[in-house]
């Protein structure tokens, strides 16, 4: 029936109308998703309890890369915790990264890039006894953990789930490296494709990794940093470069003039990938969520590239012998998965819109 729907609005209304009701349309489709609920789908495995993670549609489902990735951390973790097998349904449960037809040979989009956390797979875990399914949100901390077993275990929960935005702590660090080192893998196809391409860019050279979040962060939305201009990482890159002996800067950033203004301070010593999709100064979108959207027609598997250009830009940063970077979900994913190896680490940090600062943007 929904897909029906959505088949219907799709030959009656534009795509930038549709996305306008979308809100109206997964507030009604997908309001049962508040809480967890418990499935039985047969009567394989009944000794085990599976924790599919499913994301919200009408929030984490349609958020950015990153976004979906530590939403799904956070999950794992709870799975960990209570002793459930957590497995990831990105088929049902579409994101914005979902492609029409399969991608590697699946059609679920954390498979896509990624191993399952376990080696289960959905088809066994959908005909098993005891299955839960996540709700919109992570139940908070007391509802995780027995209330009467509370030591180690709700001392993590508390540490990865505290700080929002703020930089990590080297307890974050530690503690983020050891959940993606065991549970977040990549798949071959795209371990391949990932490290042929940063064993190429970095070419045994000894270099600083810079991430310059642009974009929707200008606009100064609710519970979001503040947003760092470009000449302010390039005035601290200066000051460090001749001291650490870099020899080249690799930057990550979504906004094409940052890679211009960089060019005109560093010369050839910034390298970058010169087929990531980014935002142009006259760009009709916000940021890279609406143009993954907005550009769905534009090339042959956009929204898979979309995912693999920015899991490629981490993995690279994660590479690099120094880090300078304001704080988002991209930069915090490149630290966390170098696991503190960074030789010099920065992070430029002004404050949330809302919080530390008033707020001149949306709030989404």
């Amino acid at each position: 029936m929904r897909k029906r729907v959505e088949i219907l609005l799709r030959k009656l209304l534009s795509e930038s109308v549709i996305e306008k009701l979308r809100p109206i349309r997964d507030l009604i489709w997908y309001r049962d998703w508040r809480k967890e609920s418990f499935k039985s789908f047969g009567n394989q495995n009944p000794d085990i309890t599976f924790y599919v993670i499913r994301l919200d549609q009408s929030t984490w489902g349609r958020s950015g890369f990153f976004s979906q990735y530590f939403m799904v951390l956070r999950y794992i973790l709870i799975a960990e915790l209570k002793g459930m097998i957590p497995i990831v349904d990105m088929a049902n449960y579409k994101t914005l990264f979902n492609e029409d037809s399969p991608i590697n040979g699946t059609n679920n989009s954390w498979e896509y890039y990624f191993k399952q956390p376990t080696d289960y797979i959905l088809a066994e875990v959908y005909k098993s006894k005891n299955v839960i399914l996540t709700g919109r949100y992570p139940p908070d901390e007391n509802t995780i953990l027995n209330k009467s077993n509370l030591e180690a275990g709700q001392e993590r929960i508390l540490a990865l789930s505290s700080e929002g935005y703020i930089p990590p702590s080297d307890q974050h660090i530690a503690l983020y490296y050891e959940l993606i080192s065991k549970f977040i893998r990549l798949n071959a196809t795209t371990q391949a494709l990932i490290f042929d391409r940063v064993k190429s860019i970095l070419n045994n050279k000894k270099t600083l990794g810079i991430h310059v979040r642009g974009s929707s962060f200008r606009k100064g939305i609710l519970g979001h940093p503040v947003a760092i201009e470009p000449l302010e990482y390039i005035t601290e890159a200066k000051s460090i470069l001749s001291k650490y002996r870099f020899e080249q800067i690799f930057l990550a950033t979504d906004e094409a003039n940052t890679v211009k203004q960089f060019q005109d301070a560093f010369g050839n010593m910034v390298v970058c990938y010169d087929d990531i999709t980014r935002l142009k100064s006259d760009s009709n979108f916000d940021d890279l969520c609406e143009l993954t959207i907005g550009m769905r027609d534009s090339r042959a598997k956009h929204r898979y590239l979309m995912g693999l250009e920015v899991l490629t830009d981490v993995y690279t940063l994660s590479e690099c012998h120094g880090l300078i970077a304001g704080s988002s979900n991209v930069s915090f994913a490149a630290v966390y998965i170098n696991g503190g190896r960074y030789e010099y680490k920065h992070f430029i940090y002004k404050g949330i819109y809302g919080i530390d600062v008033p707020h001149i943007g949306g709030s989404r």
